[in-house]
């Protein structure tokens, strides 16, 4: 048996990652304990260069 995950940052609940990912492109929340995930915009390239 393969265990492993990722953790949600809010929770620290694992899940696999990709079963995980289509959960919270309908509901921003954690599917045991309802934390909010929040999920935070990639930053676009040549944006960090800028930003130090």
């Amino acid at each position: 048996m393969h265990v492993g995950g990722k953790p949600l940052p809010a929770c620290g609940h694992l899940f696999h990652e990709g079963c995980v990912e289509q959960c919270l492109r309908a509901h921003p929340t954690c599917p045991l304990c309802c934390a909010v995930v929040v999920r935070l915009p990639k930053t676009p390239a040549g944006m960090q260069d800028r930003m130090h």
